[in-house]
């Protein structure tokens, strides 16, 4: 009987201890879980269910600007974007602004300064000038439109043409690479630029190809296309600004619609001169014509026999040499076209008409 009663203590007792083991384990486990966070938010999975929040959603629940109890090295929490500002939440966390702040990440006026730090140095987040910036500057964001449409180093050409165009969008002398040296024709009294735009010298003779320069389709800017070498496409631009340099191909405008009112004035829309230059109307370039005494080479302007560039078929350059054609400002009346100095081979000039698709060469006056 006295054994009997012992072998029953045993198992009691060893029935407790078990249960106590089992319950010990339960409460680590339940320790564990509410410690784990699946989303990386800061809020354990545990509380998450308990509140009815998703445990794999790092941006629920909703947190205001300045929460920090986030875990950014969670692969789930760095790949959102709980702020909805278009950065993803590690992004946001390298660069120091706030991934719970809509504004934090913005950069309204493509700078590359954030509109939170822009709010807190007291510089204009709309004005992509400002701060000034030193030449060589580079973190602008060159698909902004507000950053890509001004001119930060004030030089006359807008930042995405010099983006393109390979030269410094804060470095004034760079947009240009044109010197500028100024002549005065004794007859007229017009003072204008002793070289065609991208020449590198003044001509010192019709054949002289460091003084040929650019070729630019009527209207449009300093964006790269106007180079010799420049690639070519057959997609017309639907804007003034086409926002890449590559010579259009296969339409005798480059724009669609036409735009008659490009290049009109010092402060006309994609004038490619320098400061206080413009392109020449075609009155102007009528006088300048019959100035002359012989022949386009022998008059002031020193003009060369720079060539042309195919619009129709495969924008090859032709005539270099022998003929040349010089861009007006002025629109032909007759049909959409503009009209030019047309330099035959002789030297002897004319006025004329030519689709804009055409790359003329771009003498500027002062205005």
């Amino acid at each position: 009987m006295k054994k009997l009663l012992l072998l029953l203590l045993f198992v009691a007792i060893f029935i407790f201890a078990c249960s106590n083991d089992e319950s010990s384990k339960e409460n680590e486990v339940e320790i564990i879980n509410s410690e784990i966070d699946s989303d990386g938010d800061g809020i354990s999975d545990d509380n998450e269910t308990n509140n009815g929040t998703d445990l794999n959603d790092p941006c629920d629940p909703v947190q205001i600007a300045g929460y920090t109890a986030y875990t950014a090295t969670n692969q789930i929490w760095a790949a959102a974007d709980c702020d909805g500002d278009g950065e993803i939440n590690i992004d946001e966390h390298t660069n120091s602004t706030d991934p719970y702040d809509t504004n934090s990440g913005n950069d309204t006026d493509g700078d590359g300064i954030s509109d939170d730090d822009e709010t807190n140095n007291s510089t204009d987040l709309n004005d992509p000038c400002d701060p000034v910036q030193i030449a060589g500057y580079t973190a602008y964001t060159a698909t902004n439109q507000i950053w890509a449409a001004a001119d930060c180093d004030g030089d006359g050409q807008a930042n995405i043409n010099e983006h393109f165009n390979g030269t410094d969008p804060y470095d004034t002398n760079s947009g240009n690479n044109t010197v500028i040296v100024p002549i005065t024709n004794p007859v007229t009294g017009k003072i204008w630029m002793d070289r065609n735009l991208g020449a590198s010298q003044a001509a010192t003779s019709p054949y002289d190809a460091a003084s040929y320069g650019y070729l630019y389709q009527w209207g449009r800017g300093t964006d790269g296309h106007q180079r010799r070498t420049s690639n070519t496409m057959n997609m017309v631009s639907s804007s003034d600004t086409p926002g890449h340099n590559v010579f259009i191909i296969h339409y005798t405008d480059w724009r669609s619609p036409q735009n008659d009112n490009l290049w009109q004035g010092v402060n006309g829309v994609n004038n490619p001169c320098p400061s206080e230059y413009r392109l020449p109307t075609v009155a102007e370039l009528q006088e300048e014509r019959l100035s002359w005494d012989s022949d386009a080479f022998a008059s002031p302007l020193k003009l060369p026999f720079a060539g042309s560039r195919n619009w129709s078929i495969d924008g090859s350059i032709y005539g270099v040499g022998t003929i040349a054609g010089y861009w007006s400002s002025t629109v032909s009346n007759i049909d959409t076209r503009s009209q030019y100095l047309r330099i035959f081979s002789s030297g002897a000039g004319q006025i004329d008409g030519q689709v804009r698709g055409t790359g003329f060469s771009v003498r500027c006056i002062k205005d």
